[in-house]
């Protein structure tokens, strides 16, 4: 006698689909964390005096390398690290995460030792500038930022620099 399986994976039974319920609320609650937890650290930034973009880029890197660790499915399951954990495997994936933070987070640290540094020179070239056009001729200065530029522009005046000081 000739048996008919009804719960081929094309027809699942219904017991079978129990605990699929909402998807979209796991994925929200882990953007809303990021995003709070980016903010607390921007929020952190400008009470203290650091660059928003520096902050922002060591932020990212601590989210993603708690994320990399702790493997919430909401994140390990993403398109991006799926092909990832594909091809290197988990081992590999979560490696190449940390690789990833430890990058962002020393561009984040390195911009901001290039900006107190770059403050540092346009302090020093204000003070020792006469009144009048000599001094502003110092506010005028451009200072390079070296070569995380690539995420803003490439020189700052000594004016806008020292005006972000708390």
């Amino acid at each position: 006698m000739l048996r008919i399986d009804l719960r081929h994976p094309r027809n699942p039974s219904p017991a079978s689909q129990r605990g699929t319920g909402n998807r979209v609320l796991p994925y929200a609650l882990g953007v809303l964390c990021l995003l709070s937890w980016i903010a607390l650290w921007l929020w952190l930034a400008v009470r203290l005096g650091f660059d928003d973009l520096a902050v922002a880029l060591v932020a990212i890197g601590a989210a993603y390398a708690v994320l990399s660790v702790w493997r919430p499915r909401w994140y390990w399951n993403s398109l991006p690290l799926w092909g990832l954990r594909r091809r290197a495997g988990d081992r590999g994936a979560v490696i190449a995460s940390l690789c990833l933070c430890v990058v962002l987070s020393a561009v984040g640290v390195h911009r901001q030792i290039r900006l107190d540094l770059a403050r540092t020179q346009c302090a020093t070239l204000v003070a020792e500038a006469r009144p009048g056009a000599a001094r502003s001729a110092a506010y005028q200065h451009r200072v390079s930022l070296g070569p995380t530029d690539w995420l803003r522009k490439s020189t700052v005046s000594c004016r806008d620099l020292l005006s972000r000081l708390p």
